[in-house]
């Protein structure tokens, strides 16, 4: 494994332990403390190459970086072979393990075309108490923010070129990203809505209490206090598309343009005759790749 100099993380100072003291989201919904409680660490954002190919157009790199004390990141970043970086994107993955192999085609289309993409693997259980779904989700977050750390440092992107693209679970942390993270200017969310964290985290309940297993609190409850309606209305300089799929049953379209009714502008629906993959959509995939570059 090669190591990397180590990235320069200027951001907000955070909590450095796995939630602290406070547990906000046992509390009414507030904006300073999401933000306190989603702050970047202070953590120096170490970069570790793993392995890499540097033989044909994209390049790629699997990496680690550190996300906060005790969490490491895992992800793959592809770039340009030669040119220029002009822009740093971020690929989120949705699903509770690691979704990254699903946007690797995306992700490559994109460097091709003078991006850096960093592609983070995360993980949100929604089957354990409500600590760990929260501890989970907030490392989510926080993941991605350092991944913007290591595009800009590591990678070469433009600090005014930052873009984040996130499907399904991604997009939650898309919205969340939409308050707490001011380096973007572009945030793509497509399969993704309001109100569906909480739905996804009864049906796990569900599914735990059938099977017989012990279930540590309410995740359904607390889930709401990250629902992405919520805080997509927050008031942020970034763009923000949303895409959805008229015949997605795993998030239905009408949590979607709910998701996009509560948001502040600047904003752009587009919906397609496409299910819940829209990371396989050409037509959806062209688009966000437009979005990224105008």
């Amino acid at each position: 494994m090669e190591e990397s100099p180590e990235v320069a993380n200027d951001g907000v100072v955070g909590d450095e332990s796995a939630l602290g003291e406070a547990l906000p989201y046992r509390e009414r919904w507030d904006l300073s403390a999401a933000r306190r409680f989603f702050a970047r660490s202070s953590v120096v954002t170490a970069v570790s190459r793993l392995n890499e190919q540097r033989d044909h157009d994209p390049c790629w790199q699997d990496v680690t970086f550190m996300v906060r004390g005790g969490v490491e990141g895992v992800a793959t970043v592809m770039s340009p072979l030669m040119g220029e970086v002009v822009r740093g994107v971020v690929l989120a993955h949705g699903g509770s393990e690691d979704g990254r192999r699903f946007f690797v085609s995306e992700a490559a289309d994109l460097a091709c075309c003078g991006a850096a993409v960093i592609l983070p693997a995360v993980r949100v259980r929604q089957d354990s108490g409500t600590d760990e779904f929260a501890t989970d989700v907030r490392d989510a977050v926080l993941t991605e923010r350092a991944a913007l750390d290591v595009l800009i440092e590591w990678a070469g992107a433009p600090r005014e070129e930052l873009s984040f693209l996130g499907h399904s679970g991604g997009g939650a942390l898309g919205a969340i990203l939409c308050a707490v993270e001011p380096r973007l200017s572009r945030i793509g969310i497509f399969d993704y809505g309001a109100g569906t964290l909480a739905r996804s985290a009864r049906s796990a309940r569900a599914r735990e209490i059938r099977a017989g297993r012990a279930f540590a609190g309410d995740v359904a409850a607390d889930a709401d206090w990250f629902d992405a309606a919520r805080i997509v209305g927050v008031e942020r300089s970034a763009r923000l598309f949303v895409q959805h799929g008229r015949s997605d049953r795993t998030v239905p379209i009408i949590e979607g343009r709910a998701l996009f009714d509560a948001a502040a502008f600047p904003k752009l629906w587009v919906e397609y005759d496409w299910d819940h993959g829209l990371d396989a959509d050409p037509q959806a995939r062209k688009d966000r790749a437009d979005f990224l570059s105008t």
